[in-house]
């Protein structure tokens, strides 16, 4: 990956995560910029905000080994869908050893070089999805 990959995080809920990673995503892909949209939390907002609600592909297979299905939103932003399979997974890589770093192994094993950033929302708790974010970032943003 060439771009940045930007954590928007809190521990907190209800501090606009969400909003402005979507926002600012949108936003930039408006500006010719490539954009990806990582919904890291299980509760799915970012992704029912972009996207008609279903079970889509998403995170949870890209950290399960089964590839890296993108949803494609326009010429320049791209997603990766979250949802509420994500908590089972988190509990289930309480005690792997690579439980904190399987989103960085997975944005290096792709070829992500058609983004130049990679934001990346989480939940509202510093659980394994959130570390893992942390651990796969080069910027972070504290929303207060």
């Amino acid at each position: 990956m060439s771009g940045r990959s930007v954590i928007f995080s809190n521990q907190k809920g209800g501090v606009g995560k969400t909003t402005l990673t979507r926002e600012l995503g949108i936003y930039l892909a408006s500006r010719g910029h490539g954009v990806l949209l990582v919904d890291c939390d299980p509760q799915g907002n970012l992704t029912k905000s972009l996207v008609d609600y279903g079970e889509k592909p998403g995170l949870y297979e890209a950290l399960t080994g089964e590839g890296l299905p993108l949803t494609d939103l326009g010429a320049f932003l791209s997603l990766l869908a979250g949802d509420f399979r994500l908590t089972l997974l988190e509990k289930s890589l309480i005690g792997e050893i690579d439980a904190y770093s399987r989103l960085r192994a997975l944005l290096g094993r792709f070829k992500l070089s058609a983004f130049d950033y990679i934001f990346l929302d989480t939940p509202p708790s510093l659980g394994v999805l959130t570390v893992n974010a942390l651990a796969a970032a080069t910027d972070l943003v504290i929303m207060k």
